[in-house]
């Protein structure tokens, strides 16, 4: 059982992680507006032929996105990534570092992909590094309950220890 304090640390966390959450997913909305401003009037640079490029940005992309699930699975809500925490705020500090690495691989496609429309000037290279990084932001939003969880089953676990 956690005490009150600690329950109250954890919502403000959680309310921390949403706020961050929207920023990161803000900036993919900014950057798709940057896309339109950019390339809006222009002719495409018919010189540039990112083929290659934008297959080898794919390709990294969806590894990325691989990546973001696995540390989402394996280290962000799985309760033996934390056992080695002392007590709530340890717990706290290794979710919080998990997360943002989490929401920095959520981005790494939408700046592939600003790559390759600066590059090209096209508007439409842009569409599959938004969706590949919508879909990963999308799939990562901030669990309230698991937290809860996380640092309730390490509080009971320390406790039949004792």
């Amino acid at each position: 059982m956690l005490a009150s304090a600690e329950e109250e640390k954890i919502r403000t966390v959680v309310k921390t992680h949403w706020f961050i959450f929207l920023s990161f997913a803000t900036a993919l909305i900014m950057y798709t507006f940057v896309v339109f401003a950019v390339t809006r009037g222009r002719t495409p640079n018919e010189d540039v032929q990112a083929g290659t490029l934008r297959h080898i940005f794919i390709i990294v992309s969806v590894i990325v996105g691989a990546i973001k699930f696995w540390v989402q699975i394996r280290l962000l809500s799985d309760e033996t990534s934390y056992r080695k925490c002392q007590n709530v705020d340890e717990i706290i500090a290794k979710y919080w570092s998990y997360n943002f690495i989490m929401l920095a691989i959520c981005e790494a496609p939408a700046l592939l992909g600003l790559v390759i429309v600066f590059l090209t000037m096209r508007m439409e290279e842009w569409l599959v590094f938004f969706a590949i990084s919508a879909v990963l932001f999308a799939t990562s939003t901030p669990s309230p309950g698991k937290l809860e969880s996380i640092a309730g089953s390490h509080a009971a676990h320390h406790q039949s220890d004792s």
